[in-house]
């Protein structure tokens, strides 16, 4: 093979637009919905079971702890089996096995190879249907959970992120319940089960699946998919959306006299993800500080030294839209790093944006979006996404569209327009 020249640049070039690949849908008799994607060159695969249960319905029916170690305990045991038993089986066939929460969803997923699925299938619908959360397991991962919320509540950056939140959904949203470590302590184990058989029973299910879907895999997902309720729920669950009310906007300040550091975190309420100038905010906001070379981390890391690390970023949720700032700083600076974020983003509101600059924003946007062909595993995240926030089919088009089409003039628009300084809620944890 010829050795490269390295005395000259590589050519580069714009990355042609394609088809994200299909995905197979399928209902099965009990309601239970397959996701598809076969697009895999090796036997392995990842397997995820989503409920339409999350932490907002979790406040209005039991509590969020209730869900959260409902969550966390599923693997811990079942009427049949132990939770020793559950981990011998899963780590003999080489799998891993993780649960997730989100404000509107619940999910258990295991990577494995194809060979092993058949064998984990009764233990995964064991898990969904039968979890029984052991005593001494429930009582040991509420102490866990509340001694956790503890320990973060001395940290300025978690302090100042739950107080944002509550800011920009509103005081008496449901995501704004008190989860504190009393709430985690009154959860019974009687209420974590409570919350489980909701999952189990009212809650939609459906089935994602990614990697090399041969026959035998096909027919172990059906067989799956059969054995996570026997017949359709009698009222399926749809998550109920309570549209955030942001509190006023204004300035927070939390006193905390031991802290080395300063947290600062700002948010701006958004439009949301079906809006026709969503994609473009969300390349506004990633030049703001959604990457390395962005103007956040250029000024305020790179120049000022005022912290280690910065980010700005779209956050689109089925209850809203917000943009979100962060960064943690030394004591006595915040005011000056907040003022700093205000010139930046009236900087790309009044002046263009130099091509250089464009160039690598578009080149960083674009890697990003194509890494969602990488693999099967990415390709049906890009499925979930379409299915539990609601985005349109042409989603992924859309978002290649608007970063091939980007202009400076499009990023001092929708800054001028979306990235209003008075709009900020901003609060800061430190001494």
């Amino acid at each position: 093979m010829d050795k490269p020249d390295r005395r000259s640049r590589p050519e580069t070039g714009w990355l042609a637009f394609r088809d994200v690949p299909s995905c197979v849908e399928e209902t099965l008799d009990n309601g239970v919905h397959l996701h598809i994607v076969d697009n895999g060159t090796m036997p392995a695969n990842r397997v995820s079971i989503i409920s339409g249960f999350g932490t907002e319905t979790a406040a209005r029916t039991t509590s969020i702890p209730a869900v959260s170690l409902a969550s966390a305990l599923i693997t811990e045991g079942t009427t049949s089996r132990s939770g020793a038993e559950i981990a011998a089986n899963i780590d003999f066939e080489g799998a891993m096995v993780n649960s997730r929460l989100t404000e509107h969803h619940s999910s258990i997923t295991v990577a494995a190879l194809n060979s092993s699925l058949p064998r984990l299938v009764p233990v995964l619908a064991d898990i969904f249907r039968n979890a029984d959360f052991p005593d001494h397991a429930f009582r040991a991962a509420r102490i866990r959970s509340a001694q956790r919320y503890n320990v973060e509540s001395t940290r300025p950056a978690v302090v100042a992120g739950r107080l944002i939140n509550r800011l920009i959904l509103g005081e008496n949203h449901p995501l704004s319940a008190p989860n504190d470590a009393d709430a985690i302590m009154a959860t019974s184990r009687q209420m974590v089960a409570q919350t489980h058989r909701i999952i189990r029973d009212s809650a939609s299910a459906h089935i994602f699946f990614g990697g090399k879907a041969d026959k035998d895999t096909i027919a172990a997902l059906r067989s799956l998919g059969a054995g996570l309720r026997p017949a359709p729920p009698a009222s399926p669950l749809v998550p109920e959306i309570t549209p955030p009310m942001p509190e006023p906007a204004g300035k927070h300040y939390v006193a905390m006299p031991e802290s080395l550091q300063t947290a600062v975190a700002i948010a701006i309420p958004a439009i949301p993800r079906n809006h026709p100038d969503y994609h473009n905010l969300r390349l506004t906001v990633m030049a703001l500080g959604g990457y390395f070379g962005s103007r956040l981390m250029t000024n305020i890391r790179e120049e000022k030294g005022l912290t280690y690390g910065i980010g700005a970023y779209l956050l689109g949720n089925l209850d809203g839209a917000s943009v979100s700032i962060s960064a943690q700083c030394p004591n006595g600076t915040a005011d000056t790093v907040i003022n700093e974020i205000c010139n930046e983003i009236d900087a790309l509101a009044t002046a263009p944006m130099p091509e250089d600059e464009l160039t690598r924003l578009r080149r960083y946007a674009m890697s990003q979006l194509i890494s969602v062909l990488d693999t099967p595993f990415a390709i049906a995240d890009y499925y979930q996404c379409h299915l539990l926030y609601g985005t349109p089919d042409t989603y992924f088009e859309d978002q290649f569209r608007a970063i091939s089409n980007l202009s400076p003039e499009t990023i001092m628009n929708i800054a001028a327009t979306y990235l209003l300084p008075r709009q900020m809620r901003i609060v800061t944890a430190g001494a």
